[in-house]
């Protein structure tokens, strides 16, 4: 599925179109299909399936989201709101060492 960004399907701000699409061992995809069985609603895997993403990729990077939206028939702009909203979802590359402040006490 190629994503076509239009004023109805905007590319968020600071986000890359994705040149190609992230591919995963057979492992991977399998965990992928059993957590897309698990729910009636595909998007409602999206949390899930960026976890494993994020896992194996390190963070969840342009290739990876449109592998999301791939899997989830969505939009690119729907896996980067969500990916956006959450803060342990990482759209960056993290460093050897992640440290993370409480801000709610």
């Amino acid at each position: 599925m190629s994503q076509q960004f239009t004023p109805n399907n905007p590319l968020p701000q600071g986000a890359v179109v994705p040149e190609e699409t992230a591919t995963f061992s057979p492992e991977i995809e399998a965990e992928v299909d059993r957590h897309l069985a698990k729910y009636p609603v595909k998007r409602s895997a999206i949390l899930p399936l960026m976890f494993i993403v994020q896992r194996e990729r390190g963070y969840l990077d342009p290739p990876g989201v449109a592998y999301l939206a791939d899997r989830l028939g969505v939009r690119i702009t729907d896996i980067w709101e969500v990916a956006t909203f959450y803060s342990m979802i990482n759209t960056e590359r993290v460093g050897k060492y992640h440290f993370q402040i409480c801000r709610t006490l």
